[in-house]
């Protein structure tokens, strides 16, 4: 080993230049291959204690024609809810995510007729209670706390429905969801969001 410098110095130049990019190489390849192993542990870690929509089951109003309402959340292009009726007080939807979740925000995508005026917003935080508390009145799509909430289910009720623009027979808007995006804060509920 004491000889080593010996041994490369006496090496064409050439030589000289390989060993050199090949330990740069070896410098940048070691950080880069750590990091890596660490950041796809780490998502299957982060999944196994965040899941995304796994166990998700929604409900809705179950009078008269519908379409499925786990339409509303799966995403899956061209999918949506619809209570397939006009709109009407008291019609309720509702989601339970299977685990208790702390969400800052609630974002119901639709077209902006197919939503009602007025919403009456309840949520569930624990799994034993059968008890929903109210959040109060919201109006939009978009329902942001005040401060996070711990939510186990939640149930959107209309309380004021939207009765224009009238179809060609004279009908008011059927209500309908085509996505439910919830922005979840993550790491003692105040480092990281990201939306599920």
């Amino acid at each position: 080993m004491n000889n080593l410098p010996d041994i490369i110095s006496g090496l064409p130049d050439w030589a000289k230049q390989a060993i050199a990019w090949l330990l740069l190489a070896a410098a940048v390849w070691a950080p880069v291959s750590i990091i890596y192993f660490l950041w796809t542990w780490g998502r299957r870690v982060l999944r196994h204690f965040w899941p995304k929509r796994e166990g998700w089951v929604a409900d809705c109003t179950r009078d008269g024609n519908y379409l499925d309402p786990n339409a509303g959340w799966s995403s899956n292009v061209g999918s949506r809810w619809s209570q397939m009726r006009e709109m009407q007080r008291g019609d309720h939807y509702q989601l339970d995510l299977s685990k208790a979740r702390v969400i800052k925000r609630v974002y119901f995508d639709t077209d902006e007729i197919r939503w009602p005026l007025k919403v009456k917003f309840e949520v569930k935080s624990d799994k034993a209670g059968d008890k929903w508390n109210s959040l109060g009145e919201f109006e939009g799509r978009g329902i942001e706390f005040p401060s996070p909430q711990k939510i186990k289910a939640f149930k959107v009720s209309i309380t004021e429905p939207r009765l224009e623009p009238k179809s060609t027979d004279g009908k008011s808007p059927a209500w309908s969801i085509y996505n439910i995006q919830l922005t979840e804060v993550i790491l003692f509920g105040k480092i990281w969001d990201r939306e599920i």
